[in-house]
């Protein structure tokens, strides 16, 4: 910010996650979106009901804050698919050590990890332990997949990998569970189709997902809670966009994060690994998928400081 030169034998990019993306809806209607971090701007919001569009960890987060803040009004949360996370082992178990083999086909492999679950639950172990068991090894089988099978992945299944994988601790989830059943918090699978200021307030249209009826809810505030937009080709970030222009860098082909090799070193514009500018984080995802999470960040700050040092 000083303006000042910081000259470096090597980079690593670990800038967490990007903002949310706007949504058009709101965007066309000029209608702001609080963001879910912005806790001044949601304790800021008139008294009335509340639409938070996600339905993963940050809407939890959010929904739970608002509830104890907002007693007696409604919390919708609207996602594609209606998908809240699912919760943790209570006690925790630890997992089997053997891996889940998975062939590279995505219909087969659903068929196989269904399989799997199934087997496990036969005796005795519940699923949460399947998707422990795939853990250290989902990045090695994310690289095995073809471009357009990672495509079909993204567009179809991950939403269901999100909740199984991204999990509520029981606690919360017994929460959630109780403002669900109190009717305080409303989960909806499907889309806007409208919105539009009303007095200190929005209206929103959406339609329900496999329905053409549309319905109406009245909000006071509206809270972007799906998740750090990890398409850089959309980027307002000035270092990413300066980094795409001078070709240092380049799009993920999947559309997560930027291209990287198997050592996390980032992939020029003419498709040559950069020896000593390498990612870690969301910005890896593309290459890795499962990267974001603290035991995943911990291997690969170990690996990447070993290949500096």
């Amino acid at each position: 910010k000083s303006g000042k030169t910081v000259r470096a034998d090597a980079v690593v990019l670990a800038i967490g996650h990007r903002p949310p993306a706007s949504l058009p809806a709101f965007e066309s209607a000029g209608i702001p979106m609080i963001s879910a971090w912005d806790r001044k701007a949601l304790r800021r919001m008139p008294r009335g009901d509340v639409l938070l569009l996600g339905a993963g960890l940050t809407m939890v987060d959010v929904a739970l804050a608002l509830a104890a803040q907002r007693k007696g009004r409604t919390i919708y949360a609207l996602s594609r698919r209606g998908l809240t996370p699912r919760p943790h082992l209570d006690p925790p178990v630890a997992p089997p050590h053997d891996k889940i083999d998975l062939p590279t086909s995505l219909a087969d492999a659903v068929f196989a990890f269904r399989a799997e679950v199934g087997r496990m639950a036969e005796q005795g172990q519940p699923w949460q332990l399947a998707m422990e068991r795939m853990r250290h090894h989902t990045a090695a089988f994310w690289q095995r997949l073809p471009l357009e099978t990672q495509r079909r992945f993204l567009r179809h299944l991950r939403p269901w990998w999100d909740v199984h994988r991204h999990r509520m601790a029981p606690e919360i989830a017994a929460q959630v569970e109780a403002l669900k059943a109190s009717g305080r918090l409303r989960v909806l699978a499907g889309e806007i189709v409208n919105a539009e200021w009303r007095g200190r307030g929005f209206g929103v249209q959406h339609r329900q997902r496999g329905s053409l009826v549309r319905h109406n809810i009245d909000v006071v505030g509206i809270v972007n809670c799906t998740g750090g937009n990890m398409d850089v080709s959309r980027s307002e970030d000035e270092l990413l966009l300066q980094m795409l222009r001078d070709g240092f860098v380049r799009p993920s082909p999947n559309g997560l994060g930027v291209e990287l090799d198997a050592d996390a070193r980032v992939i020029d514009g003419s498709g040559r690994p950069q020896e000593n500018l390498y990612v870690i984080g969301p910005l890896s995802q593309g290459a890795f998928w499962e990267s974001t999470a603290v035991p995943d960040l911990r291997v690969w700050a170990a690996a990447i400081a070993a290949k500096l040092s």
